[in-house]
């Protein structure tokens, strides 16, 4: 489904797709010149189910804030020993992504966190 969409200029705008399954769900960022023709596509959003136990202590997933109409902050996620009271949950990397003028979506910066 699509959850946001904007106009960076008068040719190229930018929508962000999901697709969820029940057990999953994905969002996409996707920019298109002309109305017909994608320019770039990122993966900006990742959030599986995930049974955490003793075999399976961790849980992974990520998320995105949109800055401004140009940018995109996503972060990875680690949460140790979910669903424990002892649980801890941490961001372990961050992209910063940013739309040029002609569409093309491209990493700014990625930094990673142990």
């Amino acid at each position: 489904s699509l959850t946001h969409d904007w106009k960076i200029n008068d040719s190229v705008s930018v929508i962000i797709l999901a697709y969820a399954t029940g057990v999953s769900g994905d969002e996409f960022l996707i920019t298109i010149k002309n109305k017909k023709e994608i320019i770039s596509t990122a993966h900006i959003s990742d959030e599986t189910d995930s049974d955490p136990g003793p075999g399976n202590p961790d849980y992974f997933w990520s998320d995105y804030k949109l800055i401004n109409d140009r940018t995109i902050k996503v972060s990875d996620h680690k949460e140790t020993n979910a669903g424990d009271d002892n649980g801890t949950s941490r961001i372990t990397s961050t992209e910063t992504w940013t739309i040029l003028d002609n569409g093309k979506a491209i990493k700014k910066e990625t930094k990673k966190t142990l």
